[in-house]
């Protein structure tokens, strides 16, 4: 699925996405580029990215987002390192918040996005991913201020503990724990090799690491078959 369908889901015709929180791993400018062309720029973007992601993907997003601000809006950007409660781990969770709002700002909805993918060019609409939407609406009554307060916790800059939430009888979704770090120091060694300051920084997909070679004619596919033959 890609994000234009996605968003589509949101009944874009009878909502403006006001305020978007994005957690995960690897935030990718590629996304939030096209996110910001989609949504006619949210009013609040929050990002809760791994102490370990590299600086300039987050500062290329500021500024796509800074560059696209709609004059005399009033526009509130964040970005905030987390890590995970075990120092060897990382923020490996992918979720987005959505909250809508209609035309003559009355009414509001509140969506929470989960699955496997990325907050990438790659998640949305080159991978095979799942993807659960979650309407807040659908969520026991008496669960519902647990997770705004997980969320809005998020948004300001706390750490936040794990939560279990009752959707419908035996039904039932989990948020990790989630610790807010000093954006200027490093949580760890993991973060501090996975920001580059050993060897080359981890990429967001799965072509890390791959070499390309451009052949000046098509191997014989014979022969390459036989190189794969088990002895």
């Amino acid at each position: 699925m890609n994000l234009e369908t996605y968003l589509e889901l949101l009944h874009r015709n009878r909502y403006e996405i006001d305020d978007v929180l994005v957690i995960g791993p690897y935030l990718t400018k590629n996304f939030f580029d096209r996110l910001i062309e989609l949504s006619g720029h949210p009013r609040e973007l929050t990002l809760l990215a791994d102490d370990g992601w590299h600086q300039a993907q987050l500062d290329g997003i500021e500024q796509l987002y800074e560059n696209r601000r709609p004059a005399g809006n009033r526009c509130q950007f964040r970005i905030i390192r987390v890590a995970a409660p075990n120092p060897s781990g990382l923020v490996h969770a992918k979720i987005i918040f959505f909250k809508l709002t209609n035309q003559t700002r009355t009414y509001t909805k509140q969506m929470l996005l989960l699955g496997s993918a990325n907050a990438s060019e790659q998640g949305f609409g080159v991978h095979a991913e799942t993807f659960i939407h979650i309407d807040l609406a659908d969520i026991k009554s008496s669960e519902r201020p647990r997770l705004s307060k997980y969320i809005s916790d998020l948004k300001i800059g706390r750490s936040v503990d794990e939560i279990w939430l009752t959707l419908q009888r035996a039904s039932w979704i989990y948020l990790p724990e989630i610790k807010v770090v000093n954006a200027g120091i490093r949580s760890g060694f993991d973060a501090w090799l996975r920001r580059g300051h050993l060897c080359h920084k981890y990429q967001p997909d799965s072509v890390f690491g791959r070499l390309r070679l451009s052949l000046r004619k098509p191997i014989p596919p014979a022969r390459f078959e036989a190189n794969l033959e088990p002895v």
